[in-house]
């Protein structure tokens, strides 16, 4: 990303969707603990949809999903961010990351979902993310919170983008 534009959103408040899943141990706890380090470590939450539990997408597992999406005021940039998710995963847990879509479970998952209006393609990070569409279990909890934001590439909401799904 140039740093004309890194330091343009970081000097900026963003409004930032994420999505946050744990498919083991105890999710709840796995996902409170995620919150109150999102909180401290990235900006205040504006606003929490509901769990919502789902079977796993693109892998074979017993566990299910508990997932929630939230809305989070930040002056990082994408790259920033990127960086203290990672670091919250680790700090909860999680050893591994999917490879190649080889997906597994994991104590806790944390996508960047929409970053406000910005469409990003590096080799670190694609924002919006690009399986946002076709996951039910995003847009699900996601349009408990934002059904009228407008996906910057799909150019519907998330209301439209989750009747195209159903």
């Amino acid at each position: 990303m140039d740093n004309i534009l890194k330091s343009s959103l970081s000097q900026h408040i963003n409004s930032v969707f994420l999505g946050i899943g744990s498919n083991l141990a105890d999710k709840k706890k796995n996902i409170l603990l995620a919150l109150e380090l999102i909180e401290s470590e990235i900006g205040p939450i504006i606003k929490e949809s509901k769990t919502f539990k789902s079977k796993a997408v693109g892998f074979e597992t017993k566990n299910d999903f508990h997932n929630i999406a939230i809305l989070v005021k930040t002056k990082l940039n994408p790259t920033e961010l990127l960086d203290i998710i990672e670091d919250i995963e680790r700090t909860i847990g999680r050893t591994k990351k999917s490879v190649d879509k080889i997906f597994i479970d994991r104590i806790i998952d944390i996508d960047i979902l929409y970053f406000s209006n910005l469409i990003l393609n590096s080799e670190k990070l694609t924002i919006p993310h690009p399986e946002n569409k076709n996951r039910l279990f995003v847009l699900k909890p996601l349009s408990e919170i934002a059904s009228d934001f407008i996906d910057p590439v799909e150019c519907k909401t998330i209301k439209e983008l989750l009747q195209n799904l159903n």
